[in-house]
């Protein structure tokens, strides 16, 4: 009311349908449409003095995330982004929830400052940040799927249309879609692959499968895009569509 947004009429008949519902004024008054997800959070960090974050400016450090597990940070609605001089900043789209601060604090053994973020976008954040653990069984599965190293190169093309790299190919693109990547690069090393997305013009390490994959993964690509799987040494131009999430 201070701000304007909302009049003295809206209020009062947010208070009678919260009194009804056993909700949080804050979510009365957006189920109400009276005001907007972000209307409510910035007004909440206003009025505790904690910064607000947008989905879009917002980036989590490598190797927070793992420090909360998934059904923590996902029951308590809350997303590690960050340590600072021995700090756990944590994004929240309810910064009043002690009883979750408290946990997070006693889990990872950290003092934990929050920032406040919409609970829309929270959701779409832990989807996007907690699925790279997908990521990571998916490699290992078509690691195991082929003991036999030294065969896979040597066998590349029979190999693309088998599941585990199959899996894997389509996880990559998915995660990147989910990231809002511009591009995804997969670079060859003497014993290792390198797979990095670019996120707002900066590449980003996002997994390392193991080097007798690389065949596979680049066949698998030719061959969704239309390529000359046997042509390895000159440049291709290719396309695909896939489907991600209904899009």
């Amino acid at each position: 009311m201070e701000a304007g947004v909302i009049t003295a009429e809206q209020r009062d008949k947010a208070m009678q349908e919260q009194k009804r519902l056993g909700k949080r004024l804050g979510e009365t008054l957006v189920s109400l449409g009276i005001i907007t997800e972000e209307v409510m959070a910035k007004a909440l960090s206003a009025q505790m003095g904690l910064p607000f974050k947008e989905l879009r400016f917002m980036s989590v450090a490598p190797g927070v995330v793992e420090l909360v597990p998934e059904s923590l940070a996902r029951k308590h609605r809350a997303l590690p982004l960050e340590i600072n001089n021995g700090r756990l900043t944590v994004a929240m789209s309810d910064p009043l929830n002690v009883f979750a601060i408290d946990e997070i604090k006693r889990v990872t053994r950290m003092p934990v400052d929050t920032v406040v973020i919409t609970e829309s976008a929270l959701l779409r954040a832990l989807d996007q940040y907690y699925s790279r653990g997908e990521m990571a069984e998916v490699v290992k599965a078509a690691d195991v799927y082929y003991p036999e190293k030294e065969k896979i190169v040597a066998a590349a093309e029979a190999m693309v249309e088998d599941t585990p790299i199959v899996k894997l190919v389509n996880t990559v693109v998915t995660q990147a879609v989910k990231d809002r990547a511009s591009d995804i690069h997969i670079e060859p090393y003497e014993d290792s692959i390198r797979v990095r997305f670019r996120i707002d013009g900066k590449l980003h390490d996002i997994m390392k499968p193991p080097k007798h994959l690389h065949a596979g993964i680049v066949s698998r690509i030719k061959i969704l895009s239309g390529m000359d799987i046997a042509e390895k040494r000159v440049p291709q131009d290719g396309r695909f569509p896939i489907n991600v999430e209904g899009r």
